[in-house]
């Protein structure tokens, strides 16, 4: 799977995981799956070509 494919599904997590937190009022669980998502986004940003 390319790094584009895991930039959107990194980006649908996202949204998921910071809609989640924003229902739970907060939650631990929430917030690590938004900062891995973030992360996965970033990189799929960073190297677009996946090299």
């Amino acid at each position: 799977m390319g790094l584009t494919v895991l930039g959107i599904l990194g980006m649908v997590v996202l949204v998921v995981a910071l809609v989640g937190l924003a229902i739970s009022g907060g939650g631990v669980g929430w917030i690590i799956t938004a900062a891995i998502a973030a992360g996965v986004v970033l990189l799929a940003y960073l190297d677009p070509g996946g090299h």
